[in-house]
């Protein structure tokens, strides 16, 4: 197995032990019997359990940042606008461990610096949001009064939300029927939004 391989191995495996026990159910020990390696392999890789959770949340707002970043490849405001919403809606499908350790779980105790990188990357990642919706506001699209900043927040709350009531199968478990709920839920907010 190659070293990037056996990180991966080593970084799925340490996602889903803290999202099934938390920070003080994950030991580098427990870790490497799950996987079957040594705690010296993993420790190879990662220094201690703080770098190794600081990877892990910081891969899963990377992973977030990538899935946003393919709203600005639409066409035209609007177009963008609904492809942030799609992005979402496949973030929390595809990535379901990253969707859980991103939003449903507590920060665990990380360096400083790490916290500075995933607060900069959420930021980043919602500032995606927002700049669609300004976009939409100053080409016309949206309601002149709307606030551009809530509006976002609204947005990403509704999504979350209902990612979140779906993850927790408070929806069901039809996936296809919760990507109609989900996307139809986005059009009642944005017939909202727009212009007369």
């Amino acid at each position: 197995m190659s070293k990037h391989d056996q990180k991966a191995l080593i970084l799925g495996e340490a996602r889903a032990l803290f999202l099934e026990s938390g920070e003080k159910g994950l030991s580098m020990r427990k870790l490497a019997a799950s996987i079957g390696m040594t705690p010296a392999a993993i420790y190879w890789h990662f220094k201690n359990k703080e770098e190794l959770l600081g990877e892990i949340f910081l891969e899963g707002v990377e992973t977030f940042s990538r899935y946003m970043s393919r709203a600005l490849a639409g066409n035209g405001a609007l177009d963008r606008l609904r492809l942030c919403s799609e992005s979402f809606l496949a973030f929390g499908l595809e990535q379901p461990s990253h969707y859980d350790v991103f939003f449903l779980s507590h920060k665990p105790h990380v360096s400083d610096e790490v916290l500075q990188q995933f607060s900069s990357l959420r930021r980043g990642t919602f500032q995606i949001l927002v700049d669609r919706i300004r976009e939409c506001h100053s080409a016309g699209v949206f309601r002149q009064e709307i606030d551009i900043e809530r509006t976002a927040m609204m947005m990403l709350s509704s999504s979350l939300g209902l990612m979140t009531m779906y993850r927790y199968s408070q929806l069901g478990d039809n996936e296809e029927h919760f990507i109609q709920i989900y996307r139809n839920s986005y059009q009642a907010m944005e017939s909202l939004l727009l212009t007369a």
